[in-house]
């Protein structure tokens, strides 16, 4: 026989059965509480895996999608290289092709070009801004009709009149 205390502290006399019983029992509820400490800890120290093997599979997995996405940009990075040095070239190419008097004068030759020129000659000095007329503020500024002849006969008398 032994002696035991209870929960309100009384001392009882049992069994050496029931006292090793109570033991088990209390180092079972022990370890349980010791399993669910150091799960809560394997959770918190895998975060949102399961377990090492989870955790490794997913590393893998990221690192396999980092390098994918690493040799894209490398990738990226050549093609963008190889349009700026093309276009470079051919900027280069541009200015020597101007630069060239042969050239120049076979474009000016060529109605297309020439008037496609001509356009655009046009088209940038029709956006710069005209300077005002003098007295502009004040009032319009007076237009001359040009006379101009539609024979020999009214040029020759314009000339005429104008010479005196």
């Amino acid at each position: 026989m032994r002696t035991k205390k209870n929960n309100n502290n009384d001392i009882e006399i049992c069994e050496l059965g029931e006292l090793e019983d109570e033991m088990v029992n209390s180092a079972d509820d022990e370890k349980k509480v010791v399993d669910s400490t150091a799960q809560a800890q394997i959770t918190k120290k895998f975060g949102k895996f399961e377990d090492e093997n989870a955790l490794y599979e997913g590393y893998k997995s990221l690192e396999s999608e980092f390098t994918k996405r690493c040799q894209e940009h490398k990738k990226l990075k050549e093609v963008v290289n190889d349009l700026t040095t093309e276009v470079a070239s051919l900027q280069n190419k541009m200015s020597n092709i101007l630069a060239d008097e042969e050239f120049i004068e076979l474009a000016a030759k060529d109605k297309n070009i020439y008037q496609r020129a001509v356009l655009d000659f046009l088209n940038s000095k029709a956006s710069v801004d005209i300077m005002p007329v003098l007295g502009s503020g004040i009032g319009q500024a007076a237009a001359a009709v040009v006379a101009k002849p539609k024979n020999l006969r009214e040029a020759s008398a314009l000339a005429l009149k104008l010479l005196g």
